[in-house]
């Protein structure tokens, strides 16, 4: 997640075990990429409509380049943080 975060790339995160399932909920809902599908329901379909949402949507590939440029920055970890941050 830290490396396509930084890449400014829109990230496709298939949760696995333990806090996967946290980083692609703060993932989904930051709009840094499609809503995550765990493994055991993971289809082709899924696959082709999130690659097809993250080349295609604005909002996320504007929103990962804007992540990108800051954690490139100073403090870039600090800053991420009140990026991933949502308040439900």
């Amino acid at each position: 997640i830290a490396f396509g975060a930084r890449a400014g790339v829109p990230q496709i995160i298939v949760p696995v075990n333990f806090d996967n399932f946290y980083f692609s909920k703060r993932i989904y809902l930051s709009h840094l990429g499609p809503r995550g599908c765990p493994i055991k329901n993971l289809t082709e379909k899924y696959l082709r409509n999130a690659i097809t949402e993250c080349l295609a949507n604005n909002t996320i590939i504007e929103k990962a380049k804007n992540v990108g440029s800051i954690l490139c920055n100073k403090n870039g970890v600090e800053n991420i943080n009140s990026i991933l941050k949502y308040k439900e």
